[in-house]
């Protein structure tokens, strides 16, 4: 795992971690339901967003184009994440 900047990290799977790879994202989705369901106050919740790329010798020239692929599928996620908050602050306040 590596500190990306900020409040970003970047976390290089092999050998068995990636060939488990949906498995492990998944585990780390629950968590992050199970804290904030845990907590009280919504400034105690954790949001994580998550975006993978895998390198691909065919569209990479270096492993910083897998990184921005990876950074692009993430942001994507929140930017969907934020417009479901949205709907759904909307439906409870008509």
């Amino acid at each position: 795992m590596f500190r990306v900047g900020g409040d970003e990290f970047a976390v290089v799977l092999m050998k068995d971690d990636y060939e488990n790879k949906d498995a492990l994202i998944e585990r780390f989705e629950e968590q992050e339901k199970m804290i904030s369901k845990a907590t009280k106050n919504p400034w105690d919740q954790v949001n994580v967003t998550i975006g993978v790329a895998e390198y691909d010798p065919d569209t990479d020239s270096t492993l910083r184009d897998t990184s921005r692929r990876a950074d692009k599928i993430m942001y994507e996620k929140k930017r969907i994440r934020k417009l479901k908050r949205k709907e759904e602050q909307e439906q409870q306040d008509p």
